[in-house]
């Protein structure tokens, strides 16, 4: 047993040996008589090693192991590095061969005449030309948005309806209750080959994006927004002594209330004027219900309450502000020429109102530096509320429903946002649209400033009620800012607003 441990353990150090002496071929080469000699001496030095160990083997007991290795020399091999896997490629949920949708025709309704309806149509033509799956989307003026509402009523029963169309958030649901025609997109933004990955939809302004999310489904694809906002004068202002526009409400109060002051004391300007014009757009009104951090909509997001605090708090001090003389009225609604002649510190109007502000200031004359802001809120915050209308798409076959969620991804791309935000002065509802934008910003700066408050936007109710009860919002803040309405009767006013509300709202379920 012993010579065969030996000459097992000889066999090792003569075959580490030649290992290193592989490694250092070159010293092998002319040293091969030195390495059979170290070989033979290191063989006899562990032979007497054994011998003299073995020789009392029988007699003796072995106190101690000639060698205790210590923690530090064991070696452990690690495991070997998988090898990484390859990236599979990503299936589409969406059964259809791509060359099925070459030579495909849609036909698209929407709202835009004028300079808007030939961008919509040169665009249309960007699209037919570019796009490398042969589609071939037919444009379709169908008048305003009632007058689109009433086409599409009148087609869909026959199922003689367009492949897309354009509408408000509250047109659409109606369309889906009335005349099931609307597509589902989810299934189309979340799909892993013909979708929105998550970047592309992180890009859109998150309130504008949910805002089409109406239960489990999503209804449309956000297209523009606009919003109503609060023009003001700043040059004015500064002379009255105040050097930063109001952000809370009671700031506002102060300054509105120290113009009409300004004019009460000339007796060269009309008497009444110098504060805020009214303005009881759906719009408008909402805006100030979300100022002082009211909500119209219930906890479960299913119909209306309009009988909050925060809400009675708002309506509250529009009629304190209309009370004390700081707020004014006109016959007609549109007071850009108020605003230029400094009978109004600050005018309400929407984005598509900004160059009639312009023509009105050059045609009095008036170098004044105006600006634009949100509406002031208890949070300190200047807040927007947007509104606007976003593409659906209508059921057809499964080629021509991906043939129209390829035109529709298109539409919204920052890109082509960036194209009509140019022309039509609206917003873009995606975040990156604005890197496309440098020029048009550079020279448009009130409507730059105002776009840096689209992250905190709100949307009007998701709801398909919405079209018919925002006009009775509308009615009490007209009533409002009647002089024979008193201030106490406001939460009755509610009261009957919210039960209108909910009666109107059970027409639609």
């Amino acid at each position: 047993m012993v010579f065969g441990f030996f000459q097992d353990l000889v066999n090792r150090m003569q075959r580490f040996i030649t290992r290193l002496g592989n490694f250092h071929h070159l010293w092998v080469h002319n040293n091969v008589k030195s390495i059979k000699t170290i070989t033979l001496l290191l063989a006899l030095l562990l032979l007497t090693i054994m011998v003299v160990a073995c020789g009392d083997e029988e007699n003796s007991t072995p106190t101690a192991a000639l060698f205790t290795p210590s923690p530090t020399s064991i070696v452990i091999t690690p495991a070997p590095t998988p090898s990484p896997t390859p990236d599979l490629e990503p299936v589409s949920a969406i059964d259809v061969d791509p060359a099925h949708l070459d030579g495909l025709t849609l036909d698209f309704w929407h709202v835009w005449s004028g300079e808007a309806g030939e961008l919509m149509q040169s665009l249309v033509e960007q699209f037919n030309t570019s796009n490398e799956s042969g589609i071939h989307v037919q444009p379709v003026y169908a008048g305003n948005y009632n007058d689109l509402d009433e086409k599409f009523q009148q087609v869909a029963g026959e199922g003689d309806y367009p492949n897309l169309i354009i509408g408000f958030n509250y047109q659409i649901l109606t369309w889906e209750i009335e005349q099931p025609h609307v597509v589902d997109l989810s299934t189309y933004t979340e799909d892993p080959v013909w979708g929105f990955n998550t970047a592309d939809r992180d890009d859109f302004y998150h309130q504008i994006w949910e805002q089409e999310q109406h239960n489990e489904s999503r209804i449309g694809i956000p297209f523009q927004r606009s919003a109503y906002l609060m023009i003001y004068n700043a040059s004015w202002a500064e002379e009255l002594g105040f050097n930063s526009p109001p952000n809370n409400p009671q700031e506002f109060k102060e300054q509105v209330c120290a113009a009409t002051r300004a004019n009460t004391a000339n007796p060269n300007i009309r008497s009444g004027t110098g504060g805020w014009v009214t303005n009881t757009d759906p719009s408008a009104i909402l805006s100030w219900i979300y100022a002082f951090g009211g909500n119209v909509v219930s906890s479960e997001n299913k119909s209306y309450d309009f009988t909050t605090p925060e809400i009675e708090n708002a309506f509250t001090y529009l009629k304190d502000l209309y009370d004390d003389g700081c707020a004014w009225q006109i016959e007609d609604q549109y007071a850009e020429g108020e605003f230029a002649e400094r009978l109004a510190l600050v005018n309400t109007a929407s984005l598509v109102d900004f160059p009639y502000i312009v023509q009105a200031m050059q045609y009095s004359k008036n170098d004044d530096t105006w600006i634009v802001l949100g509406f002031p809120s208890v949070d300190n915050q200047q807040l927007i509320s947007v509104y606007g209308p976003s593409l659906a798409m209508l059921r057809s076959s499964n080629e021509e429903q991906l043939a129209s969620w390829i035109f529709m991804k298109w539409l919204v791309s920052p890109e082509v946002q960036a194209q009509w935000v140019e022309k039509t002065g609206v917003f873009p509802v995606r975040a990156s649209t604005l890197e496309h934008l440098a020029a048009f910003t550079a020279e448009n700066p009130q409507w730059a400033a105002v776009a840096e408050l689209l992250p905190h936007a709100r949307s009007e109710p998701s709801l398909p009620s919405w079209s018919i009860v925002r006009w009775a919002v509308s009615d009490v803040g007209t009533q409002t800012f009647r002089y024979y309405f008193e201030a106490s009767r406001i939460p009755d006013m509610l009261e009957l607003l919210d039960s209108t509300a909910a009666e109107l709202h059970a027409r639609f379920e």
